[in-house]
């Protein structure tokens, strides 16, 4: 799909936002670019719409956190690039940032834009940090909100269960493979469930691990 790039005015700055992929596009100066920011293009020629009804099972899967943040999700046990439900579009990032959101046990609230009526996502930092100015990422507008909050839009159509972390330490060598059963609210590291890790040597507590290895992911 190619970028739909429009103006947008970020706190009095003139920037550019691109609709189709839901990224900015502009560079250091501010200027317009050719082609988006975002770093999930490809996913986009594999929109999947469904209907809320049909959707048994979705699951999000990092198939190696040591080597990569790129993610993939399977809707009812097939592979697909982006979801799309009625309006609501969701990519890795969406179900990676209620991930992070539910790990810092932040309560979700629903937020919508004034200015083209989508509800607001918050993935990557902002997915536990609360903050009272949000970008909109379907129209790329800034828009402020009496109370610092954090949204996920899937919270709004799925009822999304806690995820329980057994107290539980494995040490990840080769491979970490986290499989998050977004329904279920099962979270697996190399199929175990835990809520610390071991990696060279050095201990983490998973929350605070995968805080810091998404932070960039938004």
């Amino acid at each position: 799909m190619t970028c739909n790039i429009e103006e947008v005015i970020w706190n009095g700055e003139r920037k550019y936002y691109c609709t189709t992929h839901r990224s900015p596009a502009f560079d250091k100066e501010n200027n317009k670019l050719e082609k988006c920011l975002s770093k999930n293009k490809s996913a986009y020629d594999n929109i999947i719409e469904m209907k809320k009804e049909d959707i048994k099972e979705i699951v999000l899967i990092y198939p190696n956190l040591l080597e990569s943040v790129k993610g993939k999700i399977l809707i009812n046990d097939r592979e697909i690039g982006i979801l799309k439900i009625d309006n609501s579009i969701f990519e890795v990032r969406d179900f990676g940032g209620l991930l992070l959101s539910l790990l810092n046990d932040i309560t979700l609230k629903e937020e919508k834009c004034p200015i083209c009526g989508h509800i607001h996502s918050d993935d990557g930092k902002f997915a536990y940090s609360p903050h009272d100015t949000h970008l909109c990422m379907y129209c790329g507008n800034l828009f402020d909100v009496k109370e610092a909050n954090v949204g996920n839009e899937l919270s709004t159509i799925f009822d999304i269960p806690k995820i329980e972390l057994k107290n539980n330490m494995i040490d990840v060598k080769e491979k970490c493979t986290l499989k998050y059963n977004v329904l279920k609210g099962a979270l697996e590291i190399n199929e175990e469930d835990c809520n610390k890790i071991i990696i060279n040597k050095k201990e983490y507590l998973l929350v605070d691990y995968l805080n810091k290895l998404l932070y960039d992911e938004y």
